[in-house]
């Protein structure tokens, strides 16, 4: 059997070398006690600005089975994630991030499932050692996308695998705007869960903000579920028929009792709130027209400027 381990790296020249280092150990291991025939480790270039791409360089022209992948820019994390699909040839595939908050040491635990049978295995944290703001975030998002998408995702996946079988449904849906862990739970496979540990970064500083973190949530919610456009519609039904009581209840108070109903406070207070309501549900079309948008131009979801594998040409 032959295992892929596919590594984004966003500048990520500080750390590099010891994640090399750890998991060209790992899988030395692993070819020793014949659990596994052959190895790559391939990693995917996500537009550094720093040595990252250097650092490749020299360890592919150490050990052909570390190869990489260039993009001409920055295409994002989860773009990453089918670049590294479709260059993956092992019949095991492991994804995980090459800043070592995910330990090398703990892949064998998830080629231990593949071997169990299941097509989709998952790494998931023991515990987050988050602050406290983005573990409550975490979980209201985890809530709420269970809750309303058609697919389940788990929490705090920080490393996952997939059989060559997966990999060819996965990479057949070529979504611009992705979202890798609903897709890999939408083909329906047989997937397993283990605990493994999650560490704090060893070097560099952390590539998702919190204006990313919420980017994300925003775009996988909508990409998975109908339902803002429900509750769109529902806001729109509420607020129209608490718009008509009100003005059956001017129009009494001034009919029957003659006592105009004051206030231009009131009114200006209430036509605010009413177009808040107007722009909310603009809005959360607006994102849904804008990811049909991206989807119909069916630009490319990266490019590549360079690769190094001696069995393709750079």
């Amino acid at each position: 059997m032959k295992l892929s381990i596919i590594s984004p790296a966003y500048n990520e020249d500080e750390v590099l070398p010891l994640f090399f280092e750890r998991v060209e150990k790992v899988c030395q291991d692993l070819l020793e006690k014949d659990e596994i025939q052959d190895y790559e480790l391939i990693i995917i270039d996500d537009g550094s600005t720093d040595q990252t791409w250097h650092i490749i360089k020299k360890a592919h022209q150490r050990n052909i089975k570390i190869k990489g992948v260039k993009f001409s820019r920055n295409f994002g994390h989860h773009s990453t994630t089918i670049a590294g699909l479709d260059h993956a040839q092992g019949d095991f595939i492991i994804f995980m991030d090459s800043d070592l908050q995910a330990q090398p040491e703990d892949i064998p635990k998830l080629l231990n499932e593949f071997a169990k049978g299941f097509a989709v295995v998952w790494g998931v944290a023991k515990e987050r050692k988050d602050k406290f703001f983005i573990r409550l975030s975490s979980r209201i998002y985890y809530w709420l996308f269970n809750k309303i998408a058609g697919v389940k995702i788990f929490k705090e996946n920080v490393m996952a695998g997939c059989s060559k079988t997966a990999a060819n449904h996965i990479r057949q849906l070529r979504e611009v705007k992705q979202f890798a862990p609903a897709l890999w739970n939408y083909i329906g496979l047989k997937s397993s869960i283990v605990e493994i540990e999650k560490k704090e970064r060893l070097k560099g500083t952390m590539k998702y903000s919190a204006m990313k973190r919420a980017n994300l949530a925003l775009v996988s919610i909508i990409g998975f579920s109908k339902f803002p456009l429900k509750i769109s519609s529902i806001l729109g039904f509420v607020m129209s028929f608490i718009g008509f009581l009100l003005g059956i209840y001017m129009i009494s108070m001034k009919l029957l009792y003659g006592i105009p109903v004051p206030g231009y406070t009131s009114l200006f207070a209430s036509i605010t709130f009413f177009l808040g309501i107007q722009l909310l549900i603009l809005g959360i079309i607006g994102e849904y027209i804008g990811i049909i948008i991206d989807e119909v131009k069916r630009r490319p979801i990266y490019i590549v400027e360079e690769i190094l594998d001696d069995k393709k040409q750079s």
